[in-house]
């Protein structure tokens, strides 16, 4: 089963009215407005207004109030800002601002500003809002987008700083604006009936695609709105620089070939439009032969001939790059990386989400958080939705599960074709011996399906003793409490280099421990004549930040500590000759995976797509397709896109990110390093990938449960409510 992306799903779509050939396929511009990036001169940038984000690049802080105005301080020593030009000319810029009190009581506040790494000017900033006036020269500015620089003589933490935020400030904005001799400029307008695309004077519209071989644009006519307004069509591919394909007023029946070095990546097609008025695109199109547009072929049926049991094994909280075979420290993990050493390890794989619920869901269903619609910690996967355990027990598979963690109460959806399933404690290897009493009853030959979700390394931190005195010595509590891991997220307690190395290594001994139950899990599987005859799966639901990016847990943000998750299967013996993967997989992707390997044919749709090929020996690569991930927790909103070493993080609120994030996880796996300003067409892709991915959404809302006083105290001591 095979996961499309949703730019390639687009040449599908034939234009009304426009005159392809059967043998061409197309890629309706109109159609692509809702994700495009349009880019108008002149502008006022009032700081502190959430729309002001997309202007901001580093150095700023979160939006706020005072009285009648908003404003943003400045966070550390340099603050960045991008402006769009259609063209390099000479720039008034003006702006408000004010300095932050000085604790010393004896600095004037002084601001260098530069543009593209060019100084032009500074000024000195009075505690007092005031207005500045600089002039940005021509020399200095570019086309397209220019990173405007303020660097600050001095920061001082605020008096109300607190451990969480450790803020730096210097200036407080509260507007900023642009002259460049413009008028304002709206937004593209799209005319269905007409098949018009209308562009307003002063703006650059671009469109991300992925180009098919032998595409060419075409457009039945273009014509601005006076004599004196040129439209100018460009073509950006890769990091090159943009490539102009034609400068006109006025044209009919235009045709324009991209040539061959655009196919098969992603490009950005700009629509500049300078002059007094606007332009209008009569039905404007991407062509192509269908056969340089074709879907790739769906991988060949490789299932198991017998029909084999499997076991899930999920660990809570468990990040990749705390075991071995993930190039953690193997003293945490002897029992997994022997399991890994006999089976196949997926390098590469990506949660759905960054906390249990919404990856629980994707895990048993092969949809992403996007189509089974739970977000919210009290939201229900619809009875309607297929999973894993409710296929296979139609298949004749005795279904169980078994799981620590208090999301899966009764009316949480989670327990949906599990023919039994144990909500109960996981200290000293309850669930574990649970799950093999439960393997144990089954009759002889009975294939079976075993979901088993343990909690540790989940925060709390607190291992037991033998793993505690071996990789936590010293470390005693409150360290790794719930409380104290609250205090820190709120800010009232510091953060220091003890408190930090005491929270790792205590989370560490969490792993080993959970090592060690894996183990012993294994052991009794083996002792009851069922390790060789069964796929085993260890994964994740999500991993742990330790402070990577400025906080501890999970359910923050949607960096690879929370994403990154170990993903080992093993056949049943001598079934499979593959040791690793290495492309970017997802969770949504096993599901399927499980039922080819099962012989079971799903009467379901997935999103997933099936890895059974690669295990057993396959050796085409797997077809590169975006991995989206979702997160909507506790108001924090944001959607990440992985697509080969690349990852692009989209804020969808501001207290998520306050812009879109590119990074390359192969030369930067810390994810520390913004990749946007110098991989822009890149980054555009992956910025429209995620909104179409936002507007396939499910519009169904995800039914509610009721959590029970007991689920409410189980997910409070997790830390959860909070």
């Amino acid at each position: 089963m095979i996961r499309r992306s949703p730019i390639a799903v687009t040449l599908a779509l034939l234009v009304a009215g426009c005159s392809a050939s059967p043998e061409e396929a197309v890629i309706d511009l109109l159609a692509e407005l809702p994700y495009v990036e349009h880019h108008a001169e002149s502008r006022r940038i009032d700081l502190g207004d959430p729309a002001s984000r997309a202007a901001l690049g580093s150095g700023w802080s979160w939006d706020e109030r005072s009285g009648e105005m908003s404003f943003v301080w400045s966070d550390g020593a340099r603050s960045e800002l991008d402006l769009f030009l259609l063209a390099p000319k000479p720039i008034e810029l003006s702006f408000r601002c004010f300095a932050a009190p000085d604790p010393l009581e004896n600095r004037k506040q002084t601001m260098r500003i530069g543009v593209n790494g060019i100084e032009v000017d500074s000024v000195t900033v009075d505690p007092r809002p005031t207005v500045h006036r600089v002039t940005l020269p021509a020399a200095a500015l570019r086309t397209g987008s220019n990173r405007l620089q303020f660097d600050y003589a001095w920061t001082a933490a605020p008096a109300s700083s607190d451990a969480r935020s450790q803020r730096r400030l210097a200036v407080g904005w509260d507007w900023l604006s642009v002259a460049t001799g413009s008028a304002p400029s709206p937004g593209p307008v799209v005319n269905r009936a007409a098949g018009t695309l209308s562009l307003p004077a002063g703006s650059r519209t671009d469109v991300f695609v992925e180009l098919p071989a032998d595409a060419r644009l075409e457009l039945d006519e273009l014509h601005g709105q006076d004599g004196a307004t040129q439209v100018e069509v460009s073509l950006a591919v890769g990091s090159e620089e943009p490539r102009l394909l034609r400068s006109s007023s006025g044209e009919r029946r235009l045709r324009l070939e991209f040539g061959p070095s655009a196919a098969g990546t992603p490009v950005r097609l700009s629509f500049a439009v300078s002059g007094d008025s606007g332009a209008v695109l009569v039905a404007p199109r991407i062509v192509a032969r269908r056969d340089g547009a074709s879907l790739p072929p769906p991988l060949p049926t490789t299932a198991i001939a017998d029909r084999h049991s499997v076991v899930l094994y999920v660990i809570d909280t468990l990040r990749a790059d705390r075991l071995g075979v993930y190039g953690g420290g193997p003293s945490l993990s002897p029992r997994i990386d022997a399991f890994a050493a006999d089976g196949v390890i997926i390098e590469n794989a990506i949660a759905a989400s960054s906390w249990t619920k919404p990856t629980v869901a994707s895990l048993l269903t092969g949809l992403g958080p996007l189509t089974h619609g739970v977000h919210h910690r009290d939201h229900r996967l619809r009875a309607e939705i297929a999973t894993l355990p409710e296929l296979l027990a139609a298949a004749g598979y005795a279904t169980a599960g078994f799981a620590g963690n208090p999301y899966f109460q009764p009316d949480s959806g989670l327990r949906q074709g599990f023919d039994r399933f144990e909500l109960g404690p996981d200290r000293d290897g309850a669930l574990q011996r649970r799950a093999l009493e439960w393997l144990g009853s089954l009759p002889p030959e009975t294939p079976f399906f075993l979901y088993l979700h343990t909690v540790e390394p989940h925060a709390p931190y607190d291992p037991p003793q033998a793993e505690r005195r071996a990789f936590a010595g010293g470390v005693e509590q409150p360290v790794g409490s719930t409380e104290q891991i609250r205090a820190l997220a709120r800010g009232e307690q510091p953060r220091t280099p003890e408190v930090e190395d005491g929270l790792r290594r205590l989370y560490d001994a969490e792993v080993a421990y959970a090592d060690r139950r894996f183990g012993e899990f294994l052991d009794g599987l083996d002792g009851l004549g069922l390790g060789e005859s069964t796929t085993i799966v260890l994964t994740a639901d999500h991993g742990e930040e330790v402070f990577e990016h400025q906080v501890v847990g999970h359910g923050w943000n949607l960096f690879d500590p929370v994403l990154s998750v170990p993903l080992i299967l093993r056949p049943p013996a001598g079934r499979g000759n593959v040791r690793r993967i290495g492309e970017p997989t997802h969770q949504i992707d096993l599901v399927p995976t499980l039922l080819e390997l099962a012989g079971v044919r799903s009467p379901v749709a997935v999103e997933g797509r099936s890895l059974a090929g690669r295990l057993l020996g396959q050796v085409e690569p797997l077809p590169e397709v975006p991995s989206i991930s979702y997160m909507d927790y506790a108001g924090r909103r944001g959607v990440s896109v992985v697509l080969g070493d690349w990852k692009l993080v989209y804020p969808l609120t501001s207290n998520f990110l306050p812009r879109s994030e590119l990074y390359d996880r192969g030369s930067d796996p810390g994810e520390t390093v913004d990749r946007s300003s110098d991989r822009p067409v890149l980054a555009g892709y992956l910025r429209t990938v995620a909104r179409k991915a936002l507007a396939a959404a499910s519009d169904v809302e995800a039914p509610t449960e009721t959590l029970s006083a007991e689920a409410e105290a189980a997910l409070e001591a997790l830390g959860y409510l909070n």
